[in-house]
């Protein structure tokens, strides 16, 4: 299976014409690009390779109702299938595994916020083919479910979103999890705590931007002093703009860090100012990351069930597809608070 270059492009948060002037070996592409492209196209063949069956078993023709549609709904926000932790990659083989485990095969659609491509997948989910739909939906924005992706009438469960009653879903309890960091930290002593944002409008940031402030009121902390700082959408924006800030402005005693993209990004800039962890300040993120991530740094996190989660979600798919149920369920996956040295 051939990757495209809309592909690499997607993965790496780069425009498709820099992609295909690279792989056609064209001017116009610095040569650090042109390897980064390289390298991704690889490591993308090699997951397709490792994940998927002989093309043999592929080309075999799939029953009417044997397909289980997945839906990506992609802003291009860079979240889902950024390169640094690529999460997107473990989930789509428990996705696959799980489906081929019970006789279905997977599909995979792309869609954006414009609603004549939605309008297009929505007819793709009702054909006689699908089964049922899963609804990645970590890019999805509040307003963005309402532009026609109600109109899907198979047996769907939505993947990080909350769109009611009507549907299965399975999100992160972002709330609870944000609120017992900064009762952590407040244990430890923190009285300014800062929470460092991405400058992206979603579900589980909002949630947990939601459970930040009412952590601050719920331990009595100045809620004025204990602000919400939006820092940029990638780890090098996040970089950029850490770096001026903390030229500017004194040290609050923690940061709490919204994702992994703005924690690789934070630490990066405390480390070009010689800013020491946690000597001169504690941080603490939302998901965990390896040490050679974060400049070495054991980071205190807040742990993400990822996996875990995928499972769920398919399990309440497959039994939506045999057994339909008016009674719909939303699974909120606890998070678990995981002790570094990141915190003093």
């Amino acid at each position: 299976m051939k990757i495209k270059a809309v592909d690499i492009a997607r993965q790496l948060g780069i425009s498709k014409a820099t992609v295909s002037l690279a792989l056609n070996g064209k001017s116009g592409v610095s040569s650090e690009t042109r390897d980064m492209i390289l390298k991704c196209r690889e490591e993308m063949e090699s997951q397709l390779c490792n994940m998927l069956t002989s093309v043999k078993d592929e080309e075999q023709p799939v029953p009417a109702g044997m397909t289980i549609k997945i839906i990506m709904f992609d802003r291009k926000l860079g979240i889902i299938c950024a390169p640094a932790l690529n999460i997107w990659t473990e989930m789509l083989r428990i996705f696959d595994g799980e489906a081929r485990k019970h006789g279905y095969s997977i599909g995979i659609t792309y869609v954006g916020n414009d609603e004549m491509e939605i309008q297009r997948v929505v007819e793709e989910c009702n054909s006689p083919a699908v089964a049922g739909v899963l609804l990645y939906a970590t890019e999805m924005a509040e307003h963005d479910f309402d532009k026609g992706l109600r109109a899907i009438r198979k047996p769907m469960v939505i993947f990080d979103y909350d769109a009611g009653n009507r549907y299965h879903s399975v999100v992160i309890d972002n709330e609870t999890a944000v609120q017992k960091a900064v009762e952590f930290l407040v244990s430890r002593g923190c009285r300014r705590i800062e929470y460092l944002s991405q400058r992206i409008e979603m579900y589980n940031f909002e949630r947990r931007r939601m459970g930040f402030i009412a952590g601050i009121h719920k331990v009595g902390l100045d809620v004025e002093k204990c602000p919400i700082v939006p820092v940029g959408t990638t780890i090098e924006s996040v970089d950029s703009f850490m770096r001026d800030w903390l030229l500017e402005h004194s040290l609050p005693d923690a940061f709490i860090m919204e994702n992994y993209q703005i924690s690789i990004g934070a630490i990066k800039a405390l480390n070009e100012r010689k800013i020491q962890v946690p000597k001169q300040i504690s941080i603490l993120g939302v998901d965990e990351l390896p040490s050679y991530m974060t400049g070495g740094v054991e980071l205190d996190c807040i742990r993400v069930a990822h996996t875990d989660r995928a499972y769920v979600t398919m399990e309440l798919l497959l039994r939506e597809i045999q057994s339909p149920s008016n009674t719909k369920f939303k699974v909120a996956s606890r998070c678990e608070l995981i002790l570094g040295e990141s915190v003093r």
